[in-house]
Formats: C-alpha cells, sequence, structure tokens
C-alpha cells in the first residue's frame, strides 16, 4: 500500500495521469509467491491417512532490499516445503507488446528468511544475479485517516492489480522488523511480565497493572501492583491496548523508559523486554514433516535440546520429546490435547528421550491397549502431569 503524494487541486485527467506514473514505477517491485507445503490434515490418527495433507498457495510480495528480500504474508508461506517467486518481466521485455495480458517474469527459488505470525509477515530470500527494483518501507505511524492510498498485488493468482482507496484508521498496524527475521529467522517479541487494566474515564486516565509477574523485567525494575502506568519512552499512554501496540514492535533487551504513579509519587523505570515464550508458533520452522513425524500422536515433534529449552518454560526434565505441530485430530485424550510446546518425558512409565525412542515405545502398544504417557505442558508454570489416551483402535 502506497500513499499519493500531498492533496492539491487536479482534474480528473491529471490525476488519473500521476496514478498511472505510480503504478509504472511500483509493479516492477511487486512479485508473485508461489507456496507448496504440508499443513495439518483432518484424517483419522488410527488410520494414519490425512495426518498431513498436501497444500499450494498463491500470495504477493514486494521487494524491500536490492539483495533480493522480499515481504510477504505469514499465512502465504506456512508450512511451504518449496517456494517460488515470479519477478515482473523487465521493461524490455514489456516494451512493444500489444497484447493486454503481460508476459511472465522470471521464475526463481525463494528461501524462508523468517515469518512472524504476530504481523503475519514473512519474508523471503531469492537469489539473482542482479540488483532488483526495491521499494522503500515507510512509517505507518505517520498516516492519517482519509489519505488516499494505492494497492498493489496478485489478489487469487490475477498479476499486476491496482485498487485505490483511503486509510479507514490508524493504530492497526506495526512496524516489521526485516533485519530481526534476516538474523533470528524470526521476530522475537517482548514482553515485560504485567498484566494491565484499563482505567475507567471517572477515575483517572492511563491503566493500572492488575498483576507483576514475578521475576520478570517489570518486576525486577521495581514496579507493582496497583501502579498506574502514564507513559513510555515519553509517549502518553491512555489504556491497556495502547501499552501492547507500543510494546508489540520493541525488540528483546531494547531498553524502555516507563513513567509510572504510585499513590501521589511519580516514578521512571528503565527496563528491557525479554523474549516472550508462549508463541505456538515458534516451532513450525523447525520441523520437516518426513523427519519430525510422529504419526500415531498425530503430531510433528522436536527432539528436546539445550536450544529447544530455552524457547520453553522452565521444565523439570532435560531429556524429552517436544511437541512442534499438531494435527486437526492429535490424539484424543481424556483431557485436554497435545499442544505445541507440550514435552512428553514418559509413555506407559518408560522414559522417553527422542522421537525415535517415542515412536519405538508406541509401536510396541498393540491395540486396543491404551497409552499413559507423563507430560509438561505448555504454560508458565511448565507443570507436569500424566495424561491418558484410547490408543489407536483396530
Amino acid at each position: 500500500m502506497l500513499t499519493v503524494g500531498p492533496s492539491q487541486s487536479r482534474t480528473p485527467a491529471e490525476l488519473s495521469e500521476t496514478l498511472e506514473s505510480l503504478s509504472a514505477r511500483v509493479q516492477p517491485s511487486v512479485v508473485q509467491v508461489f507456496a507448496t507445503g504440508y499443513a495439518p490434515g483432518q484424517g483419522n490418527i488410527a488410520s494414519g491417512g490425512g495426518l498431513l495433507s498436501l497444500e499450494r498457495g498463491t500470495g504477493s510480495g514486494v521487494i524491500v532490499n536490492p539483495a533480493g528480500y522480499i515481504v510477504t504474508n505469514a499465512h502465504v508461506v506456512a508450512n511451504a516445503m518449496r517456494v517460488q517467486v515470479e519477478l515482473s518481466p523487465s521493461p524490455d521485455v514489456v516494451a512493444g507488446r500489444r497484447s493486454v495480458l503481460p508476459p511472465h517474469g522470471q521464475l526463481v527459488p525463494a528461501q524462508v528468511v523468517g515469518t512472524d505470525r504476530g504481523t503475519d509477515l514473512a519474508l523471503l530470500r531469492v537469489r539473482v544475479e542482479t540488483a532488483l527494483p526495491a521499494l522503500e518501507l515507510g512509517d505507518s505511524e505517520a498516516l492519517r485517516p482519509g489519505e488516499l492510498v494505492m494497492a498493489y498485488g496478485s489478489p487469487l493468482g490475477l498479476a499486476n492489480s491496482v485498487s485505490m482507496g483511503i486509510v479507514s484508521a490508524v493504530a492497526r498496524q506495526v512496524r516489521v522488523d526485516d533485519e530481526m527475521i534476516r538474523r533470528h529467522g524470526r521476530v522475537r517479541r517482548g514482553e515485560i511480565g504485567v498484566h494491565a487494566q484499563t482505567i475507567t474515564p471517572e477515575l483517572a486516565s492511563g491503566l493500572v497493572l492488575a498483576d507483576v509477574l514475578p521475576g520478570g523485567p517489570a518486576d525486577e525494575a521495581g514496579l507493582e501492583i496497583g501502579d498506574i502506568v502514564l507513559a513510555l519512552d515519553g509517549k502518553v499512554i491512555e489504556n491497556a491496548r495502547q501499552l501492547r501496540v507500543n510494546l508489540f514492535p520493541r525488540r528483546v533487551g531494547e531498553p524502555v523508559e516507563m513513567t509510572g504513579l504510585r499513590g501521589d509519587r511519580q516514578l521512571t523505570y528503565s527496563l528491557s523486554p525479554v523474549d516472550r515464550r508462549s508463541d505456538p508458533d515458534r516451532f513450525e520452522r523447525l520441523v520437516d514433516p518426513e523427519q519430525h513425524l510422529v504419526r500415531r500422536l498425530g503430531i510433528l515433534a522436536l527432539n528436546m535440546t539445550p536450544e529447544i529449552a530455552a524457547m520453553l518454560p522452565p521444565l523439570r526434565r532435560s531429556a524429552g520429546v517436544v511437541a512442534a505441530v499438531a494435527s486437526a485430530q492429535s490424539i484424543p485424550v481424556r483431557g485436554e490435547p497435545l499442544l505445541p510446546g507440550d514435552v512428553i518425558y514418559a509413555l506407559n512409565g518408560d522414559p522417553v528421550g527422542s522421537i525415535v525412542g517415542l515412536r519405538a515405545a508406541l509401536d510396541a502398544v498393540a491395540p486396543p491397549r491404551p497409552w499413559f504417557f507423563r507430560s509438561s505442558v505448555e504454560a508458565s508454570s511448565g507443570s507436569s502431569h500424566s495424561r491418558s489416551s484410547d490408543g489407536p483402535r483396530s
């Protein structure tokens, strides 16, 4: 989406020429994205059929760096095993053509550098011999309601589509940190360990801290339950949603200054957000359906490693198998289903230390004998308990 320049008195013909010129400048930077991959299916756990289904998707992307970096939507490349990008045809190819149908551009393989489900954005990388025409990312905070905007893309596979509209509302966007995605493969969302509640207008303006998590950045900085938050880095905070929106793009470890009120005293705190550990999609880029499928549980799993453990709440054991992706019908347990981040420690009393060991233990259980496994549920407490399942049915 691009904003059209400062409003001036123009004739319809002049406005049309301006929009046509803008489109000619933007279109070379707009690409089509084709993704093929596996997604959780609706199949039957007992038969193993349909646990994963092959999916193909298309979407739009925009070149943001001449070295081949492209921003697209995360849902377009979710679970993709292969991603291809069709670049816009060069002006030399387009020139001289009489057909109203545009020629096809170069189709090149693309690498998913990382995704951020919170903003539904993904960063791709293509490698070509020449520099690509890139567009500069704008500042969403500079947008104002009523501004004229143009949208470019390939909806439903229809290449080179252009539409026009106005900005209906602001404060719905956050900037994407493509540098962070390049470095870590994902946007590391930060949190400060508080639960905030908006103060009603009858009482005061701002928000009150309904809870401060022990050991979190806010707790270590000295914030307490009942403190009123007035500002973040000098920007007035009027409600709880505004605090979340303003913390959303902050980098992990990047210091922020919070101004608060305790009684009649105004206090200032310096604190640094830490990694948010509750993102259920943080394991997806680490799994391969061919290597990590545990068919009889209907999940894709990961072996516990120090790197994986660092992405989880505190655990009681250092060995186990982590559920990374669950199918639509993951193991039907009496209680809750397996979810991303759950850790399996034992099956029918026998310790489980790897995916290979878990598969072998499952294969050793003949139906209709039930499964009984001990797991640690994805939660800040890292609580451990046992669950049972009826297991496979013949």
